[in-house]
């Protein structure tokens, strides 16, 4: 018999189900690219059909926001300080000079900080490419807000606001040189903010607004000061001294100031008419002699501030108003209270009104009642009533409590619903605190609520036995009603096309959308992507590519849960690029975050994943994205470095999930047991079973508290935590646990079902570490049985039971029938998903175990060496399981008498254990123990014993037993050469053999090598 692989931890480790709910991108590198290459690539990435953000330096390019003659300006991600930014990247073809001068003006606008100024946080380049990263605001820029409905009152005091950051910076001697409304921003709690100071000249502003002009003059001084690249600004809010190329300076700014508030109050700017009705030649020639438009005929703007408007438009800069400081003080003298004795006759005026009021109050009042007729169909007496029976006869044994849920959910939907309903009519039509405007985007977001309110109930009416554990879920996952009170939000969403008939057209495709959605979500898939093929064909074939993301968004998401993963892939990009390039931004952010799992953890692309994760934590904190998205983006980032072995980053991760999940749908949500369990997840791996065992007590409280003790999910979190209790060898409460959840499981989905395989394999793997080796290898055969029935032959579970039974026959020295085993398994793997997947490279990692302890052992280095080649290319090089494949190099290579090779796996091994997972890990003894064999066999004692003792003080505290015997063996061997030391050796033999001896069959090649041992040292 051939010297058995002696390494603890030598086989690729036994699959026991975890529960749940379940084109490269390389970076622009500096180093190498020039400005121009830099450039380009950033239009090629972020406008080529398949849109695709860049990386720029520490910045992740997400999209544009503006283009101009100097600079284009990008929406941004800082990775290094977790913030959304506005970052201007200046053109390879900007002069020097003025290069210089807006990175001087940058700089010194970085020093000002003021609430009414956009903030710039750095000036820098990136391989010589200049950028200036300033402030992401969200908001509508100030022209969109004039069209709003605001008195004079109004639009003067947001106009002071605005001019206060105009005043500020030109007391830090900045000018703007292009100020208008395009260039100002109103942020949502209603503060307005400058924009590009000193940085526009002919650009765009920061925030997207329209190019600048450069205007023809109407005679040759005029002509010949105003040629392309002479003049910076926008034509019509320039003052003459700017139109003529001279000096400007604050009160030039004060002059276009002035052209944005006449605007703001009567419509039109005052050179003009009205937009556009002008030549260019006769705005100037108006502007040149100081014509201004009158004021409108019933305009309720006082004279008085149209004759401060006007003094700010003098043609002379010195008639104007000394500064903005002076002409801010004289607007805001006219918003200042009126006198006491306004305000009386003002009170007794109301006085006069109160019964006027209330009569209206309670008429208007009446008239807003009636929100829940509005519900009639959607959900009311008849409707629950089909839902209940629906449910109920199903007879699952969960239904019950299925039901209490869903039904306790729904009338509380149905009940805040009709509750806004009936706010929104009276903020309007009772209390005049809303315009009817608002109450329109208010009333069509409410609209939209109700009817995906409607298409769950009808989903959940229609619905069996397979889909009855998702029902609680669905509702729960109904769109939020809070986002039908953010204005500014509904105010931003883009708009319907504009031919009536279409946008009716869209709005029915909208509905069918959420009815997919529906189906979805209880997890009839088949019928889900009937229903999205047929509107992803018709929204194409009405040419409005914002419902084409929507629709390719939720079919990318049915395909994956389908496991098309390819097709997936496929049809989330294509919603990422149409939100993308569209402004989408709900639909932009969701895809990203779903093509972190998809790409990173589905196809085990990891680096593609990361680049999907930073995206989309970009992403998610827009406006527009449903809160969730962001704890969504978070969890599957935290799929994949749990993937990778960055088990402290995972962890980060899902804790940042949890907390997203429990601030955005509150404490019982099952998006937040989810979280929990993946932290659960993390402990268990760290080896922190105490915390896993919590994490998973308390996810598994919130599953039997929203969805009920029988339901499918309560099973998968029993599962989990008897995973823990087996690891801390408790294998009585392990199968009590498993048991558990197998009768629910069986009770609730059938003896047939793929999750009851799930249980008997993991049944089967605590049995094999018990040594109970015939029933361990009962459940696993039960395993394969059920899956390739439930599932086909060639499905990668099938393969996960015969990887097991492989290791068991492994165990049992049965290693003709291992081999074979591990061979069909890595067939199916490798057809199902692909040579390079790291679930391909565990068995390649078992096969050359086997192979090794046949005594072939080229062979397996062979396949040792190409698992490792996959974790190397997929995974982080420096990750766990690397680590694990380097420590089985180093054994194998031993037994070819490769020992300084031998020795060189071993110490990177032990260098990545510890840095993953500190000195005092249990893994970090197991590279120990080889690297004793390797001192011993060159004879450097000191060594092999310190290495010895320090592995059997690790096992002693926190290790298997397994391990412990086996690194008191090590130390016995390197003990015994010091007379002194022989009766502890053989002491530390003995109790090695007394431990290896009662953990079964399956160590008995470590138990024979041991009896040999203490036979040629005496013991008898």
């Amino acid at each position: 018999m051939p010297a058995p692989l002696t390494d603890a931890g030598r086989l690729a480790p036994s699959r026991s189900a975890e529960c749940s709910t379940g084109a490269d991108r390389a970076s622009l590198d500096p180093a190498r690219l020039d400005r121009q290459v830099i450039f380009e690539a950033v239009g090629r990435r972020l406008f080529s059909e398949r849109f695709s953000p860049v990386q720029f330096g520490r910045f992740l390019l997400l999209g544009t926001l503006g283009r101009g003659g100097m600079g284009t300006v990008f929406k941004a991600y800082d990775e290094s300080l977790d913030r959304s930014i506005a970052i201007k990247v200046l053109h390879p073809g900007t002069s020097e000079h003025h290069a210089d001068r807006l990175r001087r003006e940058a700089q010194a606008l970085a020093k000002l900080s003021h609430p009414n100024v956009v903030h710039v946080y750095e000036v820098g380049e990136v391989a010589g490419q200049w950028f200036i990263a300033m402030e992401l605001v969200p908001g509508q820029t100030l022209r969109r807000w004039h069209e709003g409905e605001h008195d004079w009152r109004a639009r003067v005091t947001m106009y002071v606001r605005t001019g206060a950051g105009l005043a500020a910076a030109h007391a830090a001697g900045l000018v703007h040189r292009d100020f208008k409304p395009d260039n100002c921003i109103v942020d949502q709690q209603g503060r307005p903010r400058v924009l590009d100071f000193g940085l526009v000249r002919g650009a765009v502003s920061s925030m997207g607004s329209s190019p600048s002009v450069e205007p023809e003059g109407s005679d040759t001084a005029w002509r010949t000061c105003t040629q392309t690249g002479a003049v910076m600004g926008t034509l019509g809010y320039m003052p003459p001294e700017q139109i003529r190329g001279r000096t400007v300076d604050a009160r030039s700014d004060q002059f276009a100031f002035c052209v944005s508030l006449f605007e703001a109050l009567y419509g039109d700017r005052p050179f003009t008419d009205r937009p556009g009705a002008q030549s260019r030649a006769q705005v100037l020639e108006a502007i040149a002699k100081g014509t201004i438009r009158p004021a409108p005929r019933g305009t309720k703007v006082p004279e008085v501030v149209r004759k401060i408007v006007v003094r700010g438009l003098a043609n002379d800069p010195a008639a104007r108003w000394p500064s903005m400081d002076a002409l801010l003080a004289e607007l805001e003298r006219l918003l200042a209270p009126r006198k006491r004795s306004w305000l009386m006759l003002g009170l007794a005026g109301g006085l006069v009104a109160v019964a006027v009021g209330l009569a209206f109050y309670v008429e208007v009042s009446f008239r807003c009642e009636g929100a829940v007729a509005h519900l009639r169909d959607t959900w009311d007496d008849p409707r629950r009533a089909e839902v209940e029976a629906a449910l109920l006869a199903t007879g699952l044994p969960y239904s019950n409590d299925t039901w209490e849920h869903v039904r306790g959910r729904l009338d509380d939907y149905a009940r805040r619903w009709a509750d806004r309903h009936t706010e929104v009519c009276e903020a309007t039509s009772v209390r005049q605190e809303q315009s009817t405007e608002v109450m329109d985007l208010r009333m069509e977001c409410l609209r939209q609520r109700r009817v995906a309110l409607k298409q769950a109930v009808d989903v959940l009416a229609d619905t069996g036995e397979a889909e009855v554990r998702n029902a609680v879920k669905l509702v729960a996952n109904l769109p939020a009603l809070s986002r039908c009170d953010n204005v500014d939000a509904l105010r931003a969403d883009l708009p319907p096309p504009e031919d009536p008939a279409v946008a009716h057209e869209v709005w029915s495709l909208r509905a069918q959308l959420l009815r997919a959605s529906s189906l979805e979500r209880v997890g009839r898939y088949d019928d889900a992507l009937l229903v999205t093929e047929q509107i992803v064909e018709q929204a194409e074939a009405l040419d409005y590519p914002p419902l084409t993301a929507e629709a390719s968004l939720l079919r990318g998401r049915i395909r994956d849960a389908k496991g098309e993963y390819p097709e997936a892939q496929q049809d989330l990009e294509r919603a990422y690029a149409l939100a993308a390039e569209h402004g989408h931004d709900g639909p932009e952010a969701e895809a990203a975050a779903w093509l972190i799992n998809v790409v990173g953890a589905r196809r085990a692309h990891h680096e593609e994943g990361q680049w999907w994760g930073r995206t989309a934590l970009a992403l998610a904190r827009g406006r527009h994205v449903e809160p969730q998205t962001l704890g969504h983006a978070l969890v599957n980032l935290g799929l994949i470095r749990r993937a990778q072995g960055e088990l402290d980053d995972a962890l980060r991760y899902f804790q940042r999930a949890l907390a997203s999940f429990e601030s955005a749908l509150g404490p019982d949500h099952p998006d937040v047991a989810q979280a929990l369990r993946s932290i659960g997840a993390v402990h268990r791996a760290r080896g922190e079973l105490d915390d896993a065992l919590a994490h998973y007590r308390r996810a598994s409280a919130i599953v039997e508290r929203t969805l009920g003790p029988r339901h499918p999910a309560a099973a998968g979190l029993l599962n989990n935590i008897g995973n823990v209790l087996k690891r801390q060898d408790e294998p009585g409460e392990a199968l009590e646990h498993y048991e558990r959840a197998s009768a629910i499981i069986e009770q609730a989905l059938g003896p047939k079902h793929p999750h009851l395989a799930s249980m008997h394999n993991n049944i089967g793997n605590l049995l094999q570490d018990q040594g109970e080796l015939d029933d361990a290898l009962a459940h696993f055969q039960i395993s394969v049985t059920i899956w390739e029935q439930a599932l086909g032959p060639d499905h990668p579970s099938v393969a996960d039971a015969l990887h097991n039974i492989g290791s068991l026959m492994t165990r049992r020295y049965a290693l003709p029938e291992a081999q074979e085993h591990f061979v069909r398994a890595l067939t199916i793997r490798e057809a199902a998903l692909g040579p390079e997947h790291p679930d391909v490279a565990d068995t390649l990692t078992n096969l050359s175990v086997v192979l090794g302890n046949l005594g072939q052992w080229d062979d397996a280095l062979t396949y040792l060496q190409r698992a490792l080649a996959i974790h190397e290319k997929i995974s982080d090089p420096e990750g766990l399981q690397v680590a694990r494949l380097h420590n089985n190099l180093s054994a194998i290579l031993r037994h070819l008498d490769r020992l300084p090779e031998s020795r060189t796996h071993s110490l990177r091994a032990l260098s990545i254990r510890e840095k993953k997972l500190g000195p005092d890990h249990p893994e970090v003894a197991v590279p120990l123990t080889g690297l004793v064999v390797l001192d011993l066999a060159e004879g450097d004692l000191d060594q092999a014993r310190a290495r010895a003792q320090r592995a059997v003080a690790i096992n002693e505290d926190r290790g298997q037993p397994e391990q412990l015997a086996w690194s008191r063996f090590m130390l016995a061997q390197a003990l015994w050469p010091a007379p002194d030391q022989r009766a502890r050796a053989l002491a530390l033999a003995r109790l090695a053999r007394e431990t290896t001896a009662r953990l079964g069959k399956h160590q008995q090649a470590q138990l024979s090598e041991i009896d040999t041992w203490l036979a040629e040292h005496g013991e008898h």
